[in-house]
């Protein structure tokens, strides 16, 4: 690239800090790469600095370390004027829906019509989120889009601490789809050949797609690009297969996912729980209907197959969210069948079976608290 556009990256998550720095490494970037690390406070970009601005990368047990220094900033831009400055390219993540929209709207200022936000790993709701509190009207929402990762793809990057990171073997494969400005009147008929000829046109993309094509990276990147369509159904398919099976490994205290396959009762709620959300869905998304062979993508017994089929091969995966309960850190239970509890109540639906899971599992979550500091379970 001729000329290297300016990025801003959150770095609260390994995969995004993956990307900022693999953004910078992009041969034609200047000594000091024009990638922005955005901060939480002025705490966090005292200690950056304490840390000679650099975010440190080690593969795997490869004793060399690789790091890059970073300009930092924990505050929005501004001009010499005092005028708050425009960001063009940004990345955001993180876990937690109420977290993510509050660090967008620190920055909302910056934003324009013009400005690409790709948004790593979103927690459910948390689009719908952004347009009903932050972009209210079509015309002053940015281009947003969505990047997703597996959960096998998470575990190549893992935090050691706030500002290195831990790289395993392998290639970090990241699907992006861009997000329409209005839902109510999206429509399937936008072929994926116009997006994949739009995405040229897009700053942001010609950043990634250059670190993707660059040997020298630390780690391989494997840049996907679908239609908004397309990575919503598959996006939708994974938020129910974790909320299926995550909350409640948490509340029948399963160390792995697949013990759930020996409770028939476990099953008979998977069931129900499906049954519920994909109800809730169509209801309070009928443009889902509008999106090519989501009828077959959606289909109840099909989603059973594949929560089965997740389960089956899961007899030795441990459950994340059982793991967050034991060591009294929030659990994502807000982000899984909580998200349909929302969905629901927003609309006036009946949602007894997910809500019922949800407040089981902060329930579990309250009592493990409670006796880890009470005198009785010392």
């Amino acid at each position: 690239m001729a000329n290297i556009p300016r990025a801003y990256s959150l770095v609260n998550n390994p995969i995004a800090s993956l990307l900022a720095y693999e953004i910078a490494q992009i041969p034609s970037q200047p000594k000091v790469p024009q990638v922005v690390l955005l901060l939480n406070d002025q705490k966090k970009l005292s200690r950056f600095l304490e840390n000679d601005s650099k975010l440190t990368i080690q593969k795997g047990n490869d004793s060399d370390y690789h790091h890059t220094q970073f300009m930092a900033s924990h505050l929005p831009p501004v001009y010499s004027s005092g005028q708050v400055a425009s960001i063009a390219n940004a990345i955001f993540s993180g876990p937690h829906t109420k977290g993510l929209v509050q660090s967008i709207r620190k920055y909302c200022a910056c934003f324009h019509g013009f400005s690409n936000i790709l948004l790593v790993d979103p927690p459910a709701g948390a689009i719908e989120h952004l347009y009903r509190k932050v972009w209210r009207t079509v015309h002053s929402r940015p281009n947003l889009f969505v990047g997703v990762t597996t959960q096998r793809e998470r575990r190549i990057a893992t935090s050691v601490d706030e500002f290195r990171i831990d790289v395993k073997q392998g290639t970090l494969s990241l699907s992006i789809s861009p997000v329409p400005k209005d839902f109510k009147h999206y429509t399937f008929n936008t072929t994926f050949d116009d997006e994949l000829k739009r995405r040229h046109d897009v700053d942001l993309f010609k950043l990634l797609d250059a670190a993707s094509n660059n040997e020298s990276g630390v780690v391989p990147l494997d840049i996907r690009y679908h239609s908004y369509g397309e990575l919503l159904l598959m996006r939708l398919e994974r938020l129910i297969v974790e909320s299926c099976t995550e909350p409640l490994a948490a509340i029948y205290g399963c160390r792995y996912i697949g013990e759930l396959l020996f409770s028939s009762q476990a099953d008979d709620m998977i069931r129900k729980m499906i049954k519920e959300q994909m109800r809730i869905l169509w209801l309070t998304h009928p443009f889902l209907a509008n999106i090519q062979n989501s009828g077959i993508a959606l289909d109840c017994e099909r989603l059973y197959s594949v929560i089965k089929k997740e389960l089956n091969s899961g007899i030795d995966r441990k459950s994340v969210m059982r793991l967050k309960v034991d060591q009294l850190e929030a659990t994502n239970v807000n982000e899984l069948t909580g998200y349909f509890v929302r969905l629901a109540a927003y609309r006036k639906i009946d949602c007894k079976w997910n809500e019922a899971v949800t407040n089981l599992v902060k329930g579990k979550v309250a009592l493990t608290r409670h006796r880890a500091l009470s005198h009785k379970y010392l």
